[in-house]
């Protein structure tokens, strides 16, 4: 280890990246990983993050909960792509219209980070949930959700159960409510489910939304919902609804044909189809 961790201790990103393999690395990415330097900093988190360490925790926050300055992230191969670093662009909308730089790739990389701390230790894993939580991560919801979803440990079930009871968070609210009905937990998550479907029954089922910039992000502080992030949680919600094939399901799929959007019907004659296989 004596060269990479040389290097590793000059800044050098490729070989910061390449202590995330390294048995016994972790007091000295420990260390990088406190450093004014914020490249240095988001590689020895990540690092950290793959020896499973939950010092990696300050910086996977720095990296999942979006700022001022709109973060975008991008991988970094060294020259002879042997090696991968991560850089973070600050200031992502100023580079939306830069070909090099691909917004949605960056959330995609925010997700692969996220779904690799539920390797940390579940009190790690469920405090970061709670700061999604808190911290309304909007593009991060579903995800963080089906991560506690599959854990079914006591402990993520609570986390849900809090994140069902944030009245002024609808996206956290609704979709903790849904994993919680998928799961089966007692509790008025069927009858909420419900009532929240009916009451988009005039919403389109296919919806996307341009990605602003994140000035204009940060003004949206109403919380409320999208025409992507609605479309989206009617599909998941449909869905669930339709997986449990019984009675009370079919018939709620039925009266969604009849009274809800006429274009949404073919897909949810699709589902009852499902529901009735």
């Amino acid at each position: 280890m004596g060269v990479i961790e040389d290097l590793a201790k000059k800044s050098n990103l490729h070989a910061i990246a390449a202590l995330g393999s390294i048995a016994g690395s972790e007091e000295l990415l420990a260390q990088l990983a406190g450093s004014s330097d914020l490249q240095v900093r988001l590689n020895a988190g990540i690092a950290l993050l793959e020896r499973r360490d939950s010092r990696a925790l300050p910086v996977l926050t720095e990296l999942l909960i979006q700022d001022a300055r709109g973060l975008a992230f991008q991988p970094f191969p060294s020259p002879g792509r042997s090696l991968v670093a991560f850089k973070a662009i600050p200031s992502a909308e100023l580079h939306a219209k830069d070909p090099g730089t691909d917004l949605s790739y960056s959330v995609a990389i925010r997700e692969h980070m996220l779904r690799e701390a539920l390797h940390l230790p579940e009190e790690s894993f469920l405090q970061l949930a709670r700061q999604l939580f808190v911290k309304y991560q909007s593009d991060l919801i579903p995800c963080v959700v089906s991560l506690l979803e599959n854990l079914q440990t006591p402990g993520a079930k609570q986390v849900l159960k809090e994140g069902a009871a944030k009245l002024s968070l609808p996206l956290v609210r609704d979709y903790c409510h849904l994993a919680l009905y998928r799961l089966k937990e007692e509790g008025p998550h069927e009858e909420h489910v419900a009532r929240w479907v009916m009451q988009q029954k005039e919403a389109q089922l296919i919806r996307f939304r341009p990605l602003l910039p994140w000035k204009f992000r940060l003004e949206q502080a109403d919380y409320s919902l999208t025409a992507e992030e609605t479309s989206k949680l009617l599909i998941d919600s449909f869905f669930a609804i339709a997986s449990r094939r019984d009675e009370k399901s079919i018939a709620f799929l039925l009266d969604a044909i009849q009274l809800g959007n006429p274009i949404n019907r073919y897909a949810l004659m699709g589902l009852l189809m499902k529901a009735t296989e």
